[in-house]
């Protein structure tokens, strides 16, 4: 893809900048030597923490996770060879829309929450309250805008692309999801489509979202809601485990610089995260550097690893082993 078309496909498909040096990480003008040596100061206090007394204690049983949404992704360690790394990398910081730090099964309690609501008897058309949402919550406004514009341009872009690989059924999923998110509030007696393989994860929850008229909307957070919107569209959410095996404070630090890199207007965050040892005293421009390097491994470890999706059942199995 020649600058001038990436460029314009980069600004599609991420309606507000990330940080600047987030952007100059995707074009690469970054020091990556200088980073890597400033990731290594940041994590030496906590590699050997000794009696020293942090948040959470001292023991090796924290990572960060990514949550993605697969209409943006569409399989993408499967074509990222066919894209080339920078757009590669670009639709994936454009699929991030939720940076955690886990601990055992702490990524899950986030889907937890979604498949709770798919058992909740109060609650109504799933498309319907995200609008409503967005009239009511200013706050709201930017997530729905972006979620219809990182789907809507990326199968442009992608079908533009025909030669690519790409399956048909993900076309077919990705139109019925544009077509869901984009649905008006007045709209209360729409259904929801039909998804592009019947023996995908949305059978269930698109069951469940049309049973009742009315929910507790409070309770309803807007990554919640794009949590649900992927599994009704029939995909799963992707989870991405990365920098695991470390103290609580340490993903804590790893996660707001990954945070502040992307810029919050691409999250579903609510907080911007909290900065321990020598990261505490960094100015904000080597707090975003070194997350953009994070975010680039993060990425590395999504090609390397592949994309798998998690699918209301799989929860339900989860607490079905849990319970046994």
């Amino acid at each position: 893809m020649h600058d001038t078309s990436w460029r314009r496909f980069q600004g599609a498909l991420t309606p507000t900048r990330f940080s600047p040096e987030l952007d100059r990480m995707i074009s690469r003008s970054l020091d990556l030597d200088e980073l890597i040596k400033a990731e290594l100061n940041m994590v030496a206090a906590f590699q050997s923490p000794g009696d020293a007394i942090w948040r959470e204690g001292t023991v090796k049983s924290c990572f960060n996770y990514l949550l993605l949404d697969p209409h943006v992704t569409r399989n993408l360690p499967l074509r990222a060879r066919s894209l080339g790394e920078q757009d590669a990398f670009t639709i994936f910081l454009s699929s991030v829309f939720y940076i955690g730090k886990g601990k055992r099964s702490r990524p899950y309690h986030h889907l937890y929450e979604a498949v709770s609501y798919l058992r909740s008897p109060n609650k109504t058309n799933l498309h319907h309250n995200c609008e409503v949402d967005n009239i009511s919550n200013k706050s709201s406004s930017y997530e729905n805008s972006s979620y219809r514009n990182s789907v809507s341009e990326s199968s442009s872009y992608f079908d533009a692309n025909k030669d690519k690989p790409h399956s048909d059924s993900s076309n077919k999923a990705m139109s019925q999801t544009t077509h869901d998110i984009q649905a008006t509030p007045q709209d209360t007696n729409s259904k929801l489509p039909s998804p592009a393989d019947p023996t995908s994860c949305a059978g269930n929850v698109r069951e469940k979202a049309l049973q009742s008229k009315f929910f507790k909307r409070k309770k309803l957070s807007r990554k919640v809601q794009r949590i649900l919107n992927i599994w009704s569209s029939g995909h799963g959410v992707v989870s991405l485990h990365c920098f695991q095996n470390v103290i609580p404070v340490e993903a804590y630090t790893r996660e707001a610089c990954m945070v502040d890199a992307m810029g919050r207007g691409h999250l579903t965050n609510v907080k911007r995260g909290d900065y321990y040892g020598v990261a505490s005293t960094w100015p904000g421009a080597r707090r975003r550097a070194v997350g953009a390097l994070l975010l680039w491994k993060a990425f590395h470890i999504f090609l390397c690893e592949g994309e798998r999706q998690i699918c209301p059942d799989d929860m339900r199995k989860k607490e079905k082993a849990k319970r046994s």
